[in-house]
């Protein structure tokens, strides 16, 4: 998580407590133990250096010139942050959150900031295999927008099912020692369906509980449903060669003509892409208007009378291909895949993994 120093740590430097300074130390701790990424402007971090100079430990003077170096790409990675931590020297400040359309800020003194930021962020998704996947957006997001995709530390954990994320997410803001980060499907079946209850849930668990913690739900049925076209089309390539493999590709190519029709039928989003989408079962569930231009493209066994698939199934490994490929790739082979081919969905996703995961990669002792 970004950690933005206000400068008024410094220029209220005074009115320190003892207490103030050791979280203050402990703060800069978690720069120099790659926990986070602590920043300020050259003059804040000059300034703390001189004011508390013989009251801080030397490794905290040894961070803050690391925090110096970096100093000059803060307004661009601030620019690309969505979300970030700034720390301003008011004892009864506690939390107070600003957030807009681009941006979500958490703001709060040192004491609360050294109790929620003492661990490194930690990333919930519905299963391990999810937070994987949201790795390699960040990852995606970091290369497209020319940032380093290394500066990233968190842990992954797993609620087992949208159903628990909201157990899960309220015992870790109980917790209060990290960053947290939930995401979940939408389980959505067409644009005007409710989708899975517990995205209400969530957004009311973080919202009355407070904390520096964050929901984001995907509107797409799936985690699959937003993984670009070029990525499954690598991540299937990087497969031996075989029959399977290229009825895969047969298959992704079936998924790209409905994706690039989406405009008309916008309907891509909420397609299953594990277990294909069938006219029986899109006439069991009512929504048969989205379907209305989308024509039959194989055989489905799901009924004798079944007329067969409108998208046909992948199967379940190709989405761990994916993340294998871009884990493996190197920068190049990444940025030639363009932003324009990706859907925002995935850029934003990106972005908000980067930012709760973003952390320092140089010690400073």
């Amino acid at each position: 998580m970004l950690i933005f120093l206000n400068e008024n740590l410094a220029v209220e430097s005074n009115s320190f407590s003892e207490n103030d300074i050791r979280n203050l130390d402990d703060l800069l701790m978690l720069h120099s133990k790659l926990l986070h990424y602590v920043a300020a402007s050259k003059k804040t971090v000059h300034l703390i250096s001189q004011n508390f100079l013989g009251k801080i430990s030397n490794r905290s003077q040894e961070t803050l010139k690391t925090i110096s170096t970096q100093s000059d790409n803060l307004s661009s990675l601030i620019s690309a942050t969505r979300l970030y931590v700034e720390i301003k020297n008011k004892a009864s400040i506690g939390l107070t959150i600003e957030k807009n359309d681009e941006s979500f800020k958490w703001i709060c003194d040192l004491q609360y900031a050294v109790s929620w930021l003492s661990q490194p962020s930690k990333i919930i998704g519905e299963h391990i295999g999810d937070v994987d996947t949201f790795q390699v957006a960040s990852k995606y997001f970091a290369i497209s927008k020319k940032l380093d995709p290394k500066m990233q530390r968190f842990i992954a954990e797993m609620s087992g099912g949208c159903g628990n994320a909201p157990v899960v997410l309220t015992q870790r803001i109980k917790d209060g020692v990290a960053p947290i980060l939930c995401i979940i499907d939408s389980d959505k079946i067409s644009p005007d369906h409710n989708g899975s209850p517990s995205i209400s849930k969530c957004h009311d668990i973080v919202e009355q509980m407070k904390g520096i913690s964050y929901f984001h739900q995907m509107e797409e049925r799936e985690l699959e449903n937003i993984i670009p076209i070029p990525l499954l089309i690598h991540g299937t390539l990087s497969l031996p060669a075989s029959k399977d493999r290229d009825t895969i590709l047969d298959s992704i190519a079936i998924l790209k003509s409905i994706y690039e029709d989406d405009e008309s039928t916008h309907i891509y989003k909420y397609i299953d892409l594990k277990n294909g989408t069938c006219k029986s079962w899109v006439a069991a569930k009512g929504i048969e208007k989205y379907y209305a231009n989308i024509t039959i493209k194989s055989k489905c066994p799901c009924k004798i009378d079944c007329e067969g698939y409108f998208s046909p199934p992948l199967f379940e490994s190709v989405r761990q291909k994916v993340t294998e490929f871009i884990e493996n790739s190197s920068e190049k082979i990444l940025r030639d895949i363009s932003v324009e081919s990706v859907s925002k969905s995935w850029i934003d996703l990106g972005a908000i993994v980067y930012s709760v995961a973003l952390s320092n990669k140089i010690r400073t002792m």
